[in-house]
């Protein structure tokens, strides 16, 4: 399955290393990031739905959500790919940041 990031989700991910690589350095940072990509790849590629979404958003939406350590990847299934909308920290408000993403 073919793997493609919204605009938003690409500068999250920028941000995420940005703030990573202030607080930790540029390799822990890469680390992060790649370990944000290999639960992409892990947990939202296969047959399952991911984990379920721990709050309530109305979609007619393939949706699907995965985590990696502090962050909630959300994506949808449309045709033969993956498309991540949105990476969003636990400490955001998760329900209004994902509704603004799906809008």
């Amino acid at each position: 399955m073919k793997i493609k990031f919204h605009a938003r989700a690409r500068v999250q991910l920028n941000e995420i290393w940005d703030y990573s690589a202030d607080q930790w350095g540029e390799e822990q940072a890469d680390r992060y990031i790649a370990g944000i990509h290999s639960q992409i790849l892990q947990a939202l590629t296969n047959s399952s739905k991911g984990l379920k979404l721990p709050f309530s958003v109305q979609t007619k939406l393939d949706l699907r959500v995965t985590r990696y350590k502090r962050h909630y990847v959300f994506a949808v299934i449309e045709k033969n790919s993956l498309r991540v909308i949105s990476i969003l920290h636990d400490s955001m408000d998760l329900p209004q940041r994902l509704r603004e993403a799906l809008s």
